[in-house]
Parts: structure tokens; C-alpha cells; sequence
């Protein structure tokens, strides 16, 4: 008897594995030439969630004093490499952002932030701006996140592209709507 139920155990692991080994995850090719476009509103859009983030100059900023454009949300620690890499990145690709509002946000104080951005000469750029949001407030506007994270919404302010973690910075680029 428990040379069978040995047996079962292992036609179930091997099931798991081939069902895990021919899964296909990710985008397909035609998915991802795909431009996202963003020419009319849609109505079964996700909306941008209403926030309130501070300036590191201590002022309020909220969703009304967004332009109407195409807007990347980057969730950001200064302790993170991978977001100091996006940082690197969004200075040496900054005409891919050009017509792009770039928000920068953190829990991290004002001084720690303003450092962030200076230390990777992100005062170049006007589009990019840093903010301060509480800890609190977090996952209450934006629901569960984690460093880095990535939210992009196209100029009708819906939501085209939630990345929660790291991922490639071309993947980034290539989800900005057109």
C-alpha cells in the first residue's frame, strides 16, 4: 500500500510540473507591439485614486493639480537599489518621459527625498517631481504596494498599467499610452 501511495504522490508532482513547465506567462508578442492608445475615455476604466501627497517643498498636491497628460507614478525608498536604478534610468531615457508628468513618491521624510533627488540629478527634469505621502495613506489610496512600484495612468486620468516590484525599465517605457 505505500508503495502506491508513493506512486500517486509522484504522477501528482509530475503533473504540477509539467502544468507549471508549459505555462506561458507574460505578454505575447503581438501584446506586446501593441501601442495602448488612449484617445477616448472609457467608462469601465480603473480611475485614478484621489490622493494627497505633500511637496518637498510642503506643499499639498493633489490629483486637481495634475496636468491632463499622460502621468507615471513611481512608489519609490531611498534605501532601495532597484529604485535607485529606476532613478538612473529615468535621467538617461528622459525623452522617453518628455511628454510625461513623472511623480516620484515615498513615506520617507522631506529632507531624505529632496537628497534622493539631487543625489541622482533629478532637479533636471521639470516633468519629474517627488513627493511625501504618509505611511498610512498608502495603501489606502493605492491598495497593497511595494518598493518599487509603478502606476501608470493615460491623459483621461485611467488607470493603463499597475507593475507591483521591480521590472524591467523597457517594460516601463513600453506600457506608456501613445
Amino acid at each position: 500500500m505505500r508503495a502506491v501511495k508513493i506512486g500517486m504522490s509522484s504522477v501528482v508532482l509530475m503533473f504540477l510540473l509539467l502544468g507549471v513547465w508549459s505555462c506561458k506567462s507574460g505578454p505575447t508578442p503581438e501584446q506586446k507591439k501593441r501601442p495602448v492608445t488612449s484617445d477616448k475615455p472609457n467608462p469601465n476604466a480603473v480611475k485614478m485614486p484621489d490622493f494627497k501627497f505633500t511637496t518637498i517643498d510642503g506643499k499639498a498636491f493633489t490629483q486637481k493639480d495634475l496636468k491632463k497628460q499622460t502621468t507615471v507614478f513611481f512608489f519609490f525608498s531611498t534605501l532601495c537599489k532597484h529604485c535607485k536604478d529606476n532613478a538612473k534610468h529615468l535621467v538617461e531615457r528622459a525623452d522617453d518621459f518628455k511628454n510625461v508628468q513623472v511623480i516620484l513618491f515615498s513615506t520617507e521624510t522631506p529632507e531624505i527625498i529632496k537628497k534622493f533627488r539631487d543625489d541622482n540629478k533629478l532637479s533636471d527634469f521639470p516633468n519629474y517631481q517627488l513627493m511625501h505621502i504618509e505611511n498610512k495613506d498608502v495603501y489606502n489610496v493605492f491598495g497593497p504596494m511595494q518598493v518599487p512600484s509603478t502606476l501608470i495612468f493615460n491623459k483621461h486620468h485611467e488607470m493603463t498599467q499597475r507593475i507591483i516590484g521591480n521590472t524591467f525599465f523597457d517594460f516601463i517605457v513600453g506600457s506608456i499610452p501613445v
